[in-house]
């Protein structure tokens, strides 16, 4: 009988542990997504050299043979440069999917 109180005891603690790391991941998904927000809402005050940065940007990667890649934690999306693609072997713009 005492053991099934132990089981119960530690079952519930689990469940509890369980529960408040969910609602701590979602509250850091959601900083996640405001943090980028403020960061995109920064970077439209500063447009104006930004074509001709990334233009030039994209030329040193592909001299350089390297490239860049981005993983959004909160969305799982993937982001792979031209020169990513290139490296493994995929034409540019092939579905790269989901981490």
């Amino acid at each position: 009988m005492i053991q099934l109180w132990i089981g119960l005891a530690a079952g519930t603690i689990m469940l509890a542990v369980i529960a408040l790391l969910v609602w701590r991941e979602r509250g850091l998904r959601r900083q996640l997504a405001e943090y980028r927000d403020l960061l995109s809402r920064a970077a439209e005050g500063r447009n104006i050299h930004q074509d001709a940065d990334a233009e030039r940007f994209k030329r040193s990667q592909y001299f350089a043979r390297i490239g860049t890649w981005d993983w959004e934690v909160d969305t799982d999306r993937l982001y792979w440069s031209d020169a990513i693609y290139g490296m493994f072997g995929f034409k540019i713009g092939w579905a790269v999917g989901k981490c």
